[in-house]
């Protein structure tokens, strides 16, 4: 079968000519197009779809300074359930007579200091063993940070109780303390009354002394004068004394207890602000726990059915374009073959 448009070089192809080809088998490239797409279809039809089986798992965590701190570093964690946890998990599947084939994988998302996802893939018939897989995994981790967690949990109850225990001794010695200004204020009172008793006998005292000078002296009056100038010496002294109370000993006992009310205030704000550091690391104490139980992702993952038929079509329509060519070339080969027979 000659060529329609020949070129100059027999070693030239003409892109007419490969045209011609193409649409003379036209009915070869779309059958041959027609039995993949049918065949993805039916791939499509029969694969089974493939799930993603995840569970994050969160590291219990404290609060340090001002920052919270995983209670293990999570490149630890996560060294662990690599090379420890999920081999456990999947040799007691073996153990109970379980298939095989069951891979699970453990990371660290970018940017996360607490987070670790531990993921595996299959179809819904694997299900069951693949959550099984994953809440084994996730209570080894959970037993094993467990004691970490309770050990933080403990120190710091012991910490919030001995702040409560100081700040009852604080509270019950503040009360004290203002007892002994309010007594102090009572006898400030006391001393203040016996000042002015004393200070009126006193003039009591002088006035007589003034009466017996004036009437004159006798032997009488002079026994009586020096009583009075006893009693008022006696008097003079106990007034001195009672002044010294009210301008020095007072005020140094006062001042005393203010000072030392002052700083049981300021020790009772100390451990009120320590409470409150206790209560937010209290409240930031968080166990290992699952942020996603173990489950199954709802979409499927791998490559979709549109995509499939996408590339069964396109593979086709390479394959049919060959079967075109070939064909040809079979028919051209024939012809040829007879023609040199009849010759």
């Amino acid at each position: 079968m000659p060529l329609l448009y020949a070129s100059d070089h027999d070693d030239e192809i003409s892109l007419i000519d490969l045209w011609i080809i193409l649409v003379r088998r036209k009915w070869t490239i779309a059958g041959v197009l027609l039995l993949c797409v049918l065949l993805g279809l039916a791939w499509v039809l029969v694969k089974p779809p493939r799930y993603q089986y995840e569970t994050a798992i969160q590291i219990g965590e404290v609060l340090s300074g001002d920052a919270l701190q995983p209670i293990e570093p999570v490149g630890a964690v996560l060294a662990k359930i690599q090379e420890t946890y999920i081999p456990l998990a999947r040799a007691r599947l073996l153990a109970a007579d379980a298939q095989g084939g069951f891979k699970l994988k453990a990371r660290s998302p970018e940017g996360s200091a607490l987070l670790i996802v531990v993921s595996g893939e299959g179809v819904p018939a694997q299900r069951s063993t693949y959550l099984k897989l994953l809440h084994d995994v996730l209570q080894q981790i959970q037993v094993d940070l467990s004691p970490r967690f309770k050990a933080a949990r403990q120190a710091t109850e012991r910490e919030r109780e001995g702040t409560e225990s100081r700040l009852q001794q604080l509270t019950a010695e503040a009360k004290l303390v203002q007892g002994e200004l309010e007594r102090l204020g009572s006898w400030n009172q006391v001393v203040e009354r016996r000042l002015q008793i004393v200070r009126t006998d006193l003039q009591t005292l002088r006035e007589q002394r003034n009466g017996l000078l004036k009437r004159g002296l006798s032997d009488s009056a002079d026994m009586r004068l020096i009583v009075l100038n006893g009693d008022i010496r006696t008097l003079q002294e106990t007034i001195a004394d009672l002044q010294e109370q009210l301008g020095k000993w007072i005020p140094a006992q006062r001042d005393g207890i203010l000072s030392r009310l002052k700083q049981n205030q300021v020790d009772q704000s100390t451990q009120q602000l320590r409470m409150q550091e206790i209560e937010a690391r209290a409240a930031a104490l968080q166990p290992t726990r699952a942020v996603l139980v173990p489950q199954r992702l709802p979409e499927p993952i791998g490559t979709g059915p549109v995509v499939i038929l996408a590339l069964a079509g396109v593979l086709g329509l390479m394959l049919g374009v060959f079967a075109a060519f070939f064909t040809e070339f079979l028919a051209r080969a024939n012809a040829v073959m007879k023609s040199s027979t009849k010759r």
